[in-house]
């Protein structure tokens, strides 16, 4: 539950941080899905192929991760 003070924070900043809302296990277990998911990108919106050169069946899945990245464009 939030508290009334949280929840102006929220109104004012349009965030609210949440400290110790997942466990130790949950974050573990958020970096392996991330880690596979970074892992298994197409390297570049012209590239069918993830960082070790494994064909990516899906590529558009990926399409929201290459919208102008820094560094290119």
């Amino acid at each position: 539950m939030l508290t009334q003070t949280q929840i102006r924070h929220y109104q004012q900043n349009g965030f609210q941080v949440l400290e110790q809302f997942f466990d130790d296990s949950q974050i573990q277990a958020l970096r392996r899905e991330l880690t596979q998911m970074i892992d298994s990108a197409p390297t570049s919106s012209t590239n069918r192929k993830n960082r070790y050169g494994q064909t990516v069946e899906h590529p558009s899945d990926f399409s929201f991760t290459l919208q102008e990245p820094e560094g290119e464009g």
